[in-house]
């Protein structure tokens, strides 16, 4: 992934670019009572050359999104709801010196009904006259969630570390995570915290516990201590790679200066283009004052301008920034303003997207934009839609035409950028799977994983609908990936950085054992976690079998010593050598006639050798297999 502002030569910076509030920190207010709010409650990106937040100011919108009021009233920075009021408020703000503003930007403030406290409902408040445990005020039986564990975290000395709610195992039966979930992280020591964003002290090394809970909308879940390890080593510099520019342009005979913004460029350890620095070398057909160019004299064509940037420490390698020089008085497009869209999302055009020299000097009325087919995106009208998973820089031809003139095919730069796929099953089978009880039953030997953009997982979750003391999710772990099982919340957790492959052997070793036979159907869900997204669940079916043993058991015997019917014999109808009994037959008075542990063994009617009279007679039996049992009571008569 890279980054980096363009800026494009003769296009107005447009006010968006120049700053924009990023994201803000989590705010809540009680029903009926004021929240203020100021620069330090957002995050802001802006040029450097702003000098931002110095002279910047919050401008509140006093309407919703609909343009009415009603909701809440602004004073100032101060924010009142409405007194009725309760759930998540937005506000649009924006900042400003009163010369460059931002974009709007919704602010999210949550509202609690009064008499609740901040979310933690693992208790009643005073004012919450409910029947139930939490502090919501309404009857309900939420459940709160529970941090079950976390993926492995590694940083080095002086780096920072976003925590985000994919680097949590959470289980909440009745809510589905990462859903609609908010993430508190808590202050401590030896570490410093903005929003999600954790820093080490400095040059601290060894394993940092940071408190963290989460919050299903209703209940926030234990403390959890996310465990960072800081390692000691001072990652070495890595040195930017100038990936691409802005078109450029410029008169024949006639200057032009380039800037850091002309340029696209990614280094993982810097922020570009702030301390930057631009090197413009002499080349062929221009000369150099600075970071300005200047075409040879009368020379029209295609500059290749040789230029490197350094982060400080090191110089990128050397890159061609190409330079149209064109002529006077012809229909040409000289540049563009910036456009950034992301992976898997569609751009539509417009005349004011482009910097055009005409010399009707009529642009843009009259004129319309015709979009060239190229390589990587497909064209609807003025729309253009980048293939499947494409990003990067995609250049796309366009042309401006007024009547009988058509301007030069320009190729417009639109940088397309990466966005996570998630995760995915490439196979997974979703028939029904037959269960045998007591046996260790492979319920995803099929399963394959996918990931366009990631070659590793980072976890993986199966999870029962519902847990029981009497069913158990196995599998077997690698080096790389253990497993651990939650019985209590009937979820298997895979947890470990390590390839699909490996992800896939770990996966289609998961096994269902259960001790339950009345139970006729369990489901079982998958999903999967590469550190920046889950994947969708994915559900099977799992359909026990017939628990109950075929058995013949006579019901009476004539033990006549006529050789048809002597004895009474218990026959298991589907032989197992390793089937074990357990016979006991008892008279009315609750005497032990005969018993036996074994099929081949059979009662003739008598006790200690001597006949017993013509009678009902109580048996119990009890027969168990590898994978199965069953237990009988019943009457056998004897007969003469």
């Amino acid at each position: 992934m890279w980054l980096g502002l363009l800026v494009l030569l003769q296009a107005a910076i447009p006010a968006p670019e120049k700053i924009v509030i990023k994201s803000q920190r989590e705010l809540q207010v009680v029903q009926g009572k004021s929240i203020t709010v100021g620069l330090n409650d957002i995050t802001v990106e802006a040029d450097p050359e702003l000098g931002y937040p110095n002279g910047f100011y919050l401008e509140i919108d006093d309407k919703d999104d609909k343009g009415d009021k009603g909701k809440y009233d602004v004073s100032g920075s101060t924010i009142t709801p409405a007194a009725d009021f309760t759930g998540k408020l937005k506000v649009k703000i924006r900042v400003t010196n009163g010369k460059v503003k931002s974009h709007k930007f919704d602010l999210q403030i949550d509202v609690i009904k009064a008499g609740a406290d901040d979310g933690d409902d693992s208790g009643d408040d005073p004012g919450d006259d409910d029947d139930d445990d939490d502090d919501d005020g309404d009857n309900d039986t939420n459940v709160k969630p529970t941090i079950v564990s976390q993926v492995p975290v590694a940083i080095n000395k002086n780096q920072s570390f976003t925590i985000r709610l994919s680097h949590l195992v959470v289980s909440d039966p009745d809510n589905d995570y990462p859903d609609d979930f908010r993430l508190k992280v808590e202050a401590g020591g030896n570490y410093k915290v903005t929003d999600a964003v954790v820093t080490p002290g400095e040059n601290f090394v060894g394993a940092l516990a940071v408190r963290v809970r989460v919050n299903d909308g209703k209940a926030n879940s234990d403390a959890f201590d996310f465990k960072i390890t800081v390692n000691d080593i001072v990652a070495p510099n890595v040195k930017p790679v100038i990936t691409a520019q802005a078109p450029l342009s410029t008169f024949k005979n006639e200057s032009v200066t380039l800037k850091l913004t002309d340029l696209s460029v990614t280094d993982p350890d810097n922020q570009y283009p702030a301390d930057f620095t631009l090197t413009v070398m002499p080349g062929t057909n221009y000369t150099v004052s600075g970071h300005a160019i200047t075409p040879s004299a009368e020379f029209m064509g295609m500059l290749f301008v040789k230029v490197k940037v350094n982060d400080g420490k090191d110089d990128s390698n050397v890159f061609d920034a190409r330079v149209s020089v064109l002529e006077r008085g012809t229909l040409q497009i000289l540049g563009q303003n910036p456009i950034t869209i992301s992976e898997d999302s569609a751009y539509t055009f417009r005349l004011s997207d482009l910097n055009v020299s005409d010399p009707s000097d009529s642009y843009p009325d009259g004129f319309r934009l015709s979009i060239v087919d190229g390589d990587n995106y497909a064209v609807e009208g003025q729309t253009i839609r980048p293939d499947a998973d494409f990003h990067g820089n995609l250049a796309v031809r366009v042309k401006v035409v007024k009547g009988a003139a058509s301007s030069n095919v320009f190729e417009a730069l639109v940088i397309v950028v990466p966005v996570n796929d998630p995760p995915a099953f490439a196979t997974f089978d979703t028939a029904p799977i037959v269960i045998t009880p007591l046996a260790q039953n492979a319920i995803s030997k099929e399963v394959t994983t996918a990931d366009v953009d990631n070659e590793s997982l980072t976890f993986a979750e199966a999870e029962l609908d519902s847990a029981s003391m009497l069913t158990y999710l196995g599998n077997v772990s690698t080096s790389n990936v253990r497993g651990i099982f939650d019985q209590k919340n009937g979820v298997l957790v895979l947890l470990g950085e390590a390839s699909l492959e490996e992800y896939d052997k770990v996966l289609q070793s998961i096994t269902y054992t259960t001790t339950d036979s009345t139970r006729k159907t369990q489901k079982v869900r998958f999903r999967l976690n590469d550190g920046h997204a889950y994947s969708k669940w994915y559900e099977k079916t799992l359909t026990m079998s017939d628990s109950e043993l075929a058995l013949d058991i006579p019901t009476a015997f004539t033990p006549n010593n006529d050789n048809a019917n002597d004895t009474w014999v218990i026959t298991l109808l589907k032989t197992d050598s390793r089937a074990q009994l357990d016979l006991k037959v008892y008279n009315r008075q609750g005497v032990l006639l005969f018993e036996s542990d074994s099929f081949e063994r059979s009662w003739d009617g008598r006790l200690n050798g001597e006949l017993l009279p013509a009678d009902s007679y109580f048996f119990t039996l009890e027969v168990k297999t590898e994978y199965r049992e069953a237990r009988r009571k019943g009457i056998v008569t004897l007969l003469r």
